[in-house]
């Protein structure tokens, strides 16, 4: 099926006629937070809260993992016993298993001295093409725990979704996807454009003439060509932009007014006229040192937007190392270490409201990004019963 990048719900449904899907996607997933790891958090704490909500109609909560195969070859913040069970426990429990790349790998080179800035492609198709078989070759290895060479016995056919480290896509990492069978990515961000707001953003379209959100990008931001040609059948489930409340909104999500203010001391380079931050949990809490309440507000805000606008699909982008204790002691860096306002114990927190500020709205279906598609697809499972 090809779908076309559309405001609109698909099959000339009306946006209030239409279930309202989330989904939380994870990235790298290092950290399992199971006892005697050395952390509290990580993936278990991510697990045991999707444990303890259902939806609506009494499914269970399931998510998204983008899984970064080294992980458990050649993690040194981890041994990797803990990272392989907390990986089968998840794919046991019905989660998503996904590629992240082997070893996370950057596929643009920035020249920051340019005006405006220049991107080139680093990677081509070999170089994608050659990360994807090392994961496969890693995760498809039968599960054996007491093996230290065991992989997670998945299946290639049962993995249809990537993600692109750093959000640095090329050409040819589409390309590389296609030869692959893959259904969908997860990267392109969407949303940028001055005429989106959150409640008319596209919903999930297919690649056949690239993507709206990644030409206007490439062609505002760095006066390029697009990075993304014509790739039909690929879906993108874009990386939507998140949204800072204005100040009379602030306290509606338990925040104070100024928040845009805040962000922007923190961040020269935040537009305090849109609001708009690139949307992944990293940002809110390192790149503009949000605090617990600043950080919710924003997600919330977001999702809201979604929700009572066109009811386009909402992706929530974490990392669930973000929400272990050990983060702070291992991947913090220069000013990082200084500049948070928020430690694990806050940041966890925040998913928790995140995810019952979702769950206290009708018409709400969280599930994995993989299920998204399928009801995109079927206008019987997208509709409201």
């Amino acid at each position: 099926m090809n779908r076309t990048p559309s405001a609109n719900a698909p099959f000339g449904l009306d946006s209030k006629e239409v279930k309202q899907l989330v989904s939380f996607t994870f990235d790298d997933n290092a950290y399992s937070g199971l006892p005697g790891s050395g952390g509290v958090g990580g993936m278990k704490f991510i697990l045991d809260l999707f444990r303890e909500n259902t939806n609506h109609d009494g499914s269970p909560i399931l998510g998204t993992f983008f899984l970064k195969a080294d992980n458990i070859t050649d993690n040194d913040t981890e041994a990797t016993p803990y990272v392989k069970k907390i990986w089968h426990q998840a794919k046991e429990e019905g989660h998503e298993i996904a590629m992240h790349t082997y070893s996370h790998p950057h596929g643009l080179e920035f020249d920051w001295d340019a005006d405006p800035v220049k991107r080139t492609p680093i990677m081509d198709l070999n170089d994608w093409l050659s990360e994807h078989e090392k994961w496969y070759r890693t995760m498809e290895k039968p599960y054996d725990p007491d093996n230290e060479d065991s992989g997670l016995g998945v299946k290639k056919e049962d993995v249809v979704g990537f993600r692109t480290p750093f959000l640095e896509y090329n050409d040819n990492l589409f390309t590389s996807l296609e030869k692959l069978g893959i259904l969908y990515e997860a990267a392109v961000e969407e949303g940028w454009q001055e005429d989106k707001n959150g409640t008319n953003e596209f919903w999930p379209y297919t690649m056949d003439n690239g993507s709206p959100g990644e030409t206007f990008v490439s062609e505002a931001f760095y006066s390029q060509k697009p990075m993304i040609g014509k790739h039909p059948g690929l879906w993108a489930l874009p990386m939507y932009v998140f949204t800072a409340p204005t100040d009379d909104q602030c306290a509606k999500y338990g925040t104070k007014p100024g928040l845009r203010d805040r962000i922007a001391a923190a961040n020269p380079d935040f537009d305090k006229e849109s609001g708009k931050i690139t949307g992944m949990d990293w940002n809110l809490w390192f790149e503009y040192f949000m605090d617990e309440d600043d950080a919710f507000a924003t997600m919330a805000h977001t999702f809201d937007l979604h929700y009572e606008g066109n009811r386009c699909p909402f992706y929530v982008g974490l990392h669930s190392d973000i929400y272990c204790d050990k983060y702070d002691l291992n991947d913090l860096e220069g000013e990082e270490i200084t500049r948070i306002k928020a430690n694990a114990e806050h940041r966890r927190n925040m998913v928790r409201r995140i995810m019952k500020h979702i769950l206290s709205k009708k018409d709400v279906q969280v599930l994995t990004a993989k299920d998204t598609v399928r009801y995109l697809q079927d206008p019987e499972l997208l509709k409201l019963n």
